[in-house]
């Protein structure tokens, strides 16, 4: 008997071939997606969701993304690669009472993307976000509150390696008041010997934050930083709305179109590193307006309103146009 091995082969393929090719059950999937009734053990895809962040990210690979189905609360998660967590269209919780909501500590070039989160410290946790090492991390569409512990504060900005970037955009930080003096809402302090960059767009750091932006290095020696504030409003801080302090190391932050209102202090420039330049902006209803200790440059653009606080205070100079 004739045996047609061609046709054989062909036919075992179009029945066996699916189980013979296909990806391991452990292969990390692009997309994936968690539930407020979800499970840990499903495999994370639209019709069998995880429950956590945490569950997740294990089965979601680098450069992947994670989506929430339904509004809950999702927990604290560490992330250690590149990776997206996207909760725009419904409520994406974490609720982190007794730390951080999320840890950041990825590789050196790995880009972190978080939008649409609702991060809650309950009056206790450290810090919404703490990012320690990673490329770029992009913080959107969110919100803050509660985060109310020793050194904390909505996001801590605090990388190890050189070369790192935070941007905000379009988050609110409200009663984010740590428990000591050095901490606030958005805390910007890169390690020892560190560069940094960092922009912040429409953001909204009001009612008792202890200071709204801290860029502060007086503690660690050549580190240095770059950021720009644009659009947003700093009001009813209890320290300060932005504060900006190096003894030696370079700290240069730009401010442009936005308001500081109410409050302690309220843009403060302190030691011979900072530099700070202001366009657009305008500072009111603080005890004191501008506040420049020794060294500092705290510089105008000539188009700003510094009026209506118990003391306005000055700026060093005008800043240069070209």
């Amino acid at each position: 008997m004739k045996i047609r091995t061609k046709g054989l082969f062909y036919a075992l393929l179009a029945v066996g071939g699916s189980l013979t090719f296909a990806a391991p059950a452990s292969a990390q999937a692009t997309r994936t997606w968690v539930s407020g009734v979800g499970d840990d053990a499903n495999p994370c895809s639209r019709t069998a969701p995880c429950k956590t962040f945490a569950g997740s990210i294990s089965k979601t690979a680098a450069g992947g993304e994670i989506n929430c189905l339904d509004p809950a609360g999702f927990g604290a998660v560490t992330i250690t690669k590149s990776i997206t967590i996207r909760c725009d269209f419904t409520v994406g919780g974490i609720l982190a009472s007794g730390g951080n909501g999320i840890n950041v500590n990825a590789g050196v070039n790995d880009t972190v993307v978080l939008s649409g989160l609702d991060f809650d410290g309950f009056g206790q946790g450290l810090f919404g976000v703490r990012i320690v090492q990673a490329g770029n991390v992009i913080i959107r569409n969110s919100s803050f509150r509660g985060f109310r512990g020793t050194n904390g504060g909505a996001i801590g900005f605090q990388p190890a390696s050189t070369g790192a970037s935070l941007t905000v955009d379009n988050v609110t930080i409200v009663n984010n008041v740590a428990t000591t003096n050095d901490s606030g809402a958005i805390v910007i302090a890169p390690a020892a010997n560190v560069a940094a960059t960092f922009a912040l767009n429409d953001v909204r750091v009001t009612d008792n934050n202890g200071f709204g932006l801290g860029i502060i290095t007086d503690t660690v020696t050549g580190a240095s930083v770059k950021g720009t504030v644009t659009n947003s409003l700093f009001t009813d801080n209890t320290s300060a709305g932005i504060i900006v302090q190096s003894s030696t190391t370079p700290l240069q932050l730009l401010v442009k179109d936005t308001v500081i209102n109410g409050g302690g202090l309220g843009l403060v420039a302190g030691g011979a590193g900072a530099s700070v330049q202001v366009s657009g902006s305008k500072i009111t209803q603080t005890t004191t307006g501008l506040t420049v200790l020794t060294g500092a440059s705290l510089t105008s653009f000539g188009d700003n309103i510094v009026a209506g606080n118990v003391s306005n205070g000055s700026f060093t100079g005008p800043a240069t146009k070209q």
